[in-house]
C-alpha cells in the first residue's frame, strides 16, 4: 500500500510512503521459524533521477536479524537512474 505525500505542480509525487506486509512460511525448513514482517518506507525525491529512501522494518520474529537492542530496524538508501531519456 502506498501513498504520495506531497505532489508538486506538475503532478510528479515528491515524498511518497509505502507499506507492506508479509508472512514468511518456513515448514519445509524446520531450521526457521514462520514469522510476519511489515515494512515502511518514505522516499524523498532529490532531482529528476535521484530520490533518498529510509526504511523500517519490523518482524514478529527476531531471526535473522542478529544481535540487536529493538524490535525495529531502520535502513537508508539512495537510489538514482543512470539510464535516463532526455527528450
Amino acid at each position: 500500500m502506498g501513498r504520495n505525500l506531497r505532489v508538486e505542480d506538475d503532478g510528479t509525487a515528491s515524498l511518497r510512503a509505502d507499506l507492506t506486509g508479509s508472512w514468511e512460511k518456513w515448514s519445509d525448513d524446520p531450521a526457521h521459524q514462520d514469522r510476519g514482517l511489515l515494512k515502511l518506507a518514505l522516499t524523498q525525491r532529490i532531482d529528476n533521477d535521484t530520490s533518498a529512501v529510509v526504511g523500517s522494518v519490523w518482524a514478529t520474529k527476531p531471526e535473522f536479524r542478529g544481535e540487536v537492542d529493538k524490535e525495529v530496524t531502520a535502513r537508508f538508501g539512495l537510489t538514482f537512474s543512470l539510464d535516463t531519456k532526455k527528450e
